[in-house]
């Protein structure tokens, strides 16, 4: 199944003109950067609290050969990208506020920009726009995601009763369907389904699977008008923020 989703992200990252690499395996950060990041470059290291420090460690240690500038992006405060010297070629971000934050600088400075999740959402990754401070802002695409499992272990029953959603999201163009006489492919909203079911069944639940359910459900999720199921849920979470996971199973 992660293999088809995969691919299924790549296809609509492609249909946006995205070229975006999804690295979904154990990896060792520091190869994936030599590999990646163009010699001699210089990069920036942004991240925000959602990242655990021990993983945010490591993340700059990995980056040591890239005399990494670390910035810390805390609550929509971006104001130190700002400052950073000329030659930053490479923004990394961990976590989704980060993520943002790196592909913002990218998008501004016409660099490369990496996104390392915190958790198995997609949060910050594919949006086509900023978010506050610079809300509407059109940032690019990252050129590499790398959801590593050993990184993301954040947020799980958030992202999956989010991402859960998909299962309302295709009933409800059932329902349109019936009464409109629309026609919806909606086979894409049922692979995410049935991958979000398989995770949340597992012992051991595969994190890089989640993460690119998550993915292809905020990607697919353009494709069509807005979901009152989703709706519902970002009611609630702006009512009662403190716990989004309980919010998505509520409307569930």
């Amino acid at each position: 199944m992660s293999g088809s989703l995969l691919e299924e992200v790549k296809k609509e990252l492609g249909a946006r003109g995205a070229e975006t690499k999804i690295l979904c395996t154990d990896t060792d950060f520091a190869s994936v950067f030599r590999a990646h990041i163009p010699t001699g470059s210089r990069a920036v290291f942004l991240y925000s609290q959602e990242g655990k420090r021990s993983g945010t460690e490591y993340l700059l240690r990995c980056l040591q050969g890239f005399s990494p500038v670390c910035v810390s992006v805390q609550g929509g405060d971006w104001t130190g990208v700002f400052s950073l010297p000329d030659e930053i070629r490479v923004a990394v971000g961990y976590g989704s506020e980060a993520i943002f934050a790196a592909r913002f600088f990218a998008s501004v400075r016409s660099c490369m920009s990496i996104a390392v999740p915190s958790s198995p959402s997609a949060e910050g990754c594919f949006e086509k726009q900023s978010p506050e401070p610079f809300k509407g802002y059109p940032i690019r695409y990252p050129d590499i995601v790398i959801a590593d499992g050993n990184c993301m272990r954040h947020r799980f029953g958030q992202t999956l009763a989010e991402t859960s959603l998909a299962a309302l999201c295709a009933e409800e163009l059932r329902t349109d369907a019936l009464f409109s006489g629309n026609r919806y492919d909606i086979s894409v909203l049922e692979k995410i389904a049935e991958a979000v079911r398989e995770v949340g069944s597992e012992e051991d639940p595969s994190l890089e699977k989640l993460f690119l359910a998550s993915a292809l459900y905020k990607l697919i999720r353009d494709g069509f008008p807005d979901f009152a199921c989703c709706g519902m849920a970002s009611f609630l979470n702006r009512r009662m923020p403190q716990n989004k996971s309980k919010k998505a199973y509520a409307v569930l």
